[in-house]
């Protein structure tokens, strides 16, 4: 596991304060900070331009990419290590639409950097969706 990237992680205390505090939710909601910013930096993999500079911004500030993936792959991999006194479990899944091609170096950045899986649903059958998604945790 890599050392921690300290402007990742004041980036990182930002966002998660930052969403803490607009959140609006009250004493009885839970929120996961690492959950969002882990999803947002999945779509950030493949997001371009104006999208991939708000997602940059607002999850990691300046730093350069490789150190956002690394850092991130870095948190899942010591959620997924059994060194804490907790248990956790993380699974990341992107759905995509039924013969929607990606890029292979999408395809491969999301299982090597997030242990990602990418599944198909119709998302026109909503309900489908739905519950292929609710079958497949």
């Amino acid at each position: 596991m890599s050392a921690p990237i300290p402007a990742m992680i004041e980036a990182q205390t930002d966002f998660a304060l930052s969403l803490l505090r607009e959140s609006g939710f009250n004493s009885s909601t839970i929120l996961s900070p690492i959950s969002i910013s882990i999803a947002l930096a999945m779509v950030y993999l493949g997001a371009k331009e104006n999208t991939a500079k708000q997602i940059k911004h607002t999850i990691a500030k300046d730093v350069a990419d490789e150190e956002i993936h690394a850092h991130f792959s870095s948190v899942l991999s010591r959620i997924n290590s059994n060194n804490l006194n907790v248990t956790l479990e993380s699974v990341n899944r992107v759905y995509l639409q039924n013969n929607f091609k990606l890029l292979d170096n999408y395809v491969q950045g999301i299982k090597q950097n997030y242990g990602g899986e990418l599944e198909e649903v119709d998302f026109s059958k909503s309900v489908d969706a739905a519950e292929v998604s609710s079958n497949t945790k």
